[in-house]
């Protein structure tokens, strides 16, 4: 039917006991499935908030990343609230071959999402 299927690593300190937690063991299982179908969604947020090489774990999935989602890191927030250095991040994701949608999934605070989306303007222009 060709129909694709992503899995995500999520970081155990957020939510406890989810299967994947690193680029590691999602390489594993797609070395272990080997379809052509399957592919990573990869959430740079999960990564960070674990303190791993975010860019090592698009290095190591390159070519195998059907998603990409993100939010800064820690907090959760709109990117410039936390420590999470976005730009090299984009430039791996690009110079991996990644193509695909950008997916924001941060808590956009008290001001409401309008007001978070100022680092949107900066992102289109790169």
């Amino acid at each position: 039917l060709g129909i694709g299927v992503v899995v995500e690593a999520i970081n155990p300190l957020d939510m406890p006991g989810f299967l994947i937690n690193t680029p590691e063991q999602l390489d594993a299982l797609l070395n272990a499935v080997a379809h052509p179908n399957l592919a990573v969604q990869y959430d740079l947020y999960h990564m960070a908030r674990q303190g791993l090489d975010v860019q090592a774990g698009i290095a190591l999935l390159a070519g195998r990343i059907g998603h990409v989602q993100f939010a800064d890191c820690p907090g959760r927030g709109a990117p410039g609230t936390g420590e999470l250095q976005f730009a090299p991040l984009l430039t791996a994701l690009r110079d991996s071959g990644y193509q695909g949608w950008l997916a924001a999934e941060y808590r956009p605070g008290e001001a409401g999402t309008q007001a978070s989306l100022g680092w949107l303007a900066e992102w289109r222009a790169t």
